[in-house]
């Protein structure tokens, strides 16, 4: 799946050594600027004319290349660092074989897999309700998950209507923050594991949410 391909991107960037953060930057701008002005660029870019570093910046983002991110990426360690996905379940995107090879291959790479079904809003709906009581008479709508306009699924319709807004601009600390140790909570009334999340309603996020609040 693409969400894997791009956890793995950015994994085989963390990994470059300074040499080989140079070696990456294309030939095209090192031919341009020079070998010593790149090497100082990543020592200390303040010590480039603003101008010329603007420049050298903004040629590299015109190919997709932002070189501030990967040296970001290349100075920043952490002992505590957990490498995870989050996908929704989607029936109609991911078969339950290809859920089960999913969570497979990342158990094999040590990646933690965390699942929405039968999406992300989902997660986003136990902030605003006891989704367990206030739906116990829809929960076969929230699994169908059936598209309801051009903009919205059942469960993304709920969350747009109780908070009044559209899947963008979802204005998390006023809508959300005050709520996630609820959300937490109604949460673990779900399916929980991964393998029930294939299946069953639910999200495991609340576990990643837990484990930064303890920081651990």
């Amino acid at each position: 799946m693409q969400v894997v391909e791009l956890l793995e991107e950015y994994l085989s960037l963390r990994a470059l050594g300074r040499e080989n953060l140079i070696e990456d930057i294309p030939e095209q701008f090192i031919e341009k600027y020079g070998d010593e002005f790149v090497e100082k660029y990543l020592d200390d870019p303040q010590k480039i004319p603003r101008r010329k570093r603007n420049a050298f910046e903004t040629d590299l983002m015109k190919i997709g290349y932002n070189i501030n991110y990967r040296k970001y990426l290349h100075e920043y360690r952490h002992e505590l660092d957990e490498f995870c996905i989050l996908i929704d379940r989607d029936k109609e995107a991911h078969s339950e074989a290809d859920m089960l090879e999913l969570m497979e291959y990342c158990k094999e790479k040590q990646y933690k897999c965390y699942v929405a079904n039968p999406c992300f809003e989902f997660w986003l709906l136990l902030h605003l309700s006891d989704v367990e009581k206030e739906y116990a008479d829809e929960i076969e709508k929230i699994r169908e998950n059936k598209k309801i306009s051009v903009h919205h699924t059942f469960v993304s319709g709920e969350v747009s209507k109780k908070a009044h807004h559209g899947k963008k601009g979802i204005h998390f600390k006023e809508n959300y923050l005050p709520n996630v140790d609820m959300a937490i909570q109604r949460a673990k009334c779900f399916a929980n594991s991964e393998e029930e999340l294939v299946r069953d309603i639910g999200c495991n996020l609340w576990q990643l949410f837990e484990k930064m609040k303890s920081g651990c």
